[in-house]
């Protein structure tokens, strides 16, 4: 099951190196929106690639701004959006106007203040709506600003931050700043270890772990340090010592699943184990309070003590859902249960994804891949050889990746564009 999850994955990511795609950041760096708690078609439209051209659909699927674009952009607030014509950028409005001429070598988004990122000559700056340059271009490459006021500039081979006057709030020195959490801090990496900085540009936890997880709610993150993983405080202190050979984060009711001495068992936040390790393999605590685990080849599900609720039966278990339903193995089936064990879903599919926040589902009939809802029906027949959804956004719509073409449905798996697109740039 959990490999299902990395091969999804991997289809979104090869929906980003198809004809229309374009290398929005230089390396792994670039940051990913948190959630998706805003709308799929942004100012009304939608950027989506057709015959290797970019142009704006509305949710009918008519193109208010023809293809005509190398790439392109979604709409920002200001009613703005990047787009590449002939080698160089510029930015339209909601008309397909040229608002800003196209003159830069590079552009991106505008950011949460006002200002985006623009390359020429060589070097990156960020411009205010007019195209003016407020920060001077003198960086290698620059990403927009985010809700925190910071943004990610590259310089010498190296990342660093700036404010929105373009001061330096953290010198550049890392190869990768990634994405801040809820905590105010970012993982960073330099020289394939990892370390944790704050929104002060300060380095909380220097680079040195082989990996390392987001710190959760209760302030602890894992990592991975000579071949052993342990938790960390937002201070960079070792609150559980690098003894387990895996971990997961920690869930909503305080336990993490981790393995010691080759059997899995949970911990809460001090380090003890409030359920001793015995299992061969184990998940995170669902929102329903139940977790799977595998014992003697055969999965189920346990409560916070440790106590069976669905009895070790199944060949495979995912986690609950929102919905709460699990997709689960048996007799070589994938089908789905409650939170008591029932079949609400019978097994009948080949594989099988968790439901998203939409109450969809993935699953895989007769070597295809469709989606399903909540009740088994596909509502995207299955006849993909790849298929991947999105989260769920604010206006119902969902993204679908399906082989090499994408599309937009909503939550009953209507279609709302047909799923021919080469891109959606989102």
């Amino acid at each position: 099951m959990k490999k299902l999850l990395c091969l999804i994955l991997a289809v979104l990511m090869v929906f980003g190196l198809c004809a229309c795609s374009k290398e929005s950041s230089e390396d792994e760096n670039t940051e990913t929106s948190e959630t998706n708690d805003y709308p799929v078609f942004l100012q009304g439209l939608l950027a989506v690639c057709l015959n290797e051209k970019f142009g704006y659909v509305n949710e009918k699927g008519n193109f208010v701004i023809p293809a005509q674009f190398d790439f392109a952009y979604w709409f920002t607030e200001n009613g703005l959006a990047a787009v590449e014509i002939n080698d160089k950028w510029g930015y339209v409005d909601k008309k397909g106007n040229f608002v800003i001429q196209p003159q830069f070598d590079g552009a991106n988004i505008f950011g949460e203040n006002g200002l985006a990122p623009a390359g020429i000559n060589g070097k990156w700056g960020f411009i205010d709506e007019k195209g003016n340059f407020v920060i001077q271009p003198q960086f290698d490459y620059a990403e927009p600003f985010r809700k925190n006021g910071l943004a990610q500039v590259k310089l010498n081979d190296k990342w660093g931050l700036i404010d929105g006057k373009g001061n330096i709030v953290c010198q550049p020195q890392f190869d990768s700043i990634y994405a801040f959490d809820e905590n105010g801090l970012a993982q960073v990496k330099l020289n394939d270890k990892y370390g944790f900085i704050d929104e002060k540009g300060n380095v909380v936890c220097q680079p040195q772990f082989e990996d390392a997880n987001w710190f959760t709610e209760n302030g602890l993150a894992g990592v991975y340090l000579n071949g052993k993983w342990g938790f960390i405080d937002k201070t960079g202190s070792f609150v559980i010592e690098p003894q387990l050979e895996d971990a997961d984060w920690f869930a909503e009711n305080g336990l993490a699943a981790v393995k010691l001495n080759g059997k899995y068992g949970f911990i809460d936040g001090k380090g003890n184990f409030v359920i001793e390790p015995q299992f061969e393999d184990a998940d995170w605590f669902a929102e329903n309070g139940l977790a799977a685990v595998k014992l003697n080849g055969k999965w189920g599900f346990i409560d916070k003590t440790g106590s069976f609720v669905i009895e070790p039966q199944l060949e495979d278990a995912d986690w609950f859902a929102e919905n709460g339903l699990a997709a689960v193995k048996l007799n070589g089936k994938y089908g789905f249960i409650d939170g008591k064990g029932n079949f609400v879903i019978e097994p009948q599919f080949e594989d099988a994804s968790y439901f998203e926040k939409s109450g969809l589902a993935t699953a895989k009939y007769d070597g295809k891949w469709g989606v399903i809802n909540a009740q088994g029906a596909f509502v995207v027949q299955p006849q993909y050889k790849y298929i991947g959804l999105s989260d769920f956004y604010t206006d119902g719509y969902v993204l679908l990746y399906a082989d090499r073409n994408s599309g937009v449905i909503d939550s009953t798996g209507k279609v709302v564009l047909g799923i021919v697109y080469d891109m959606i740039n989102r």
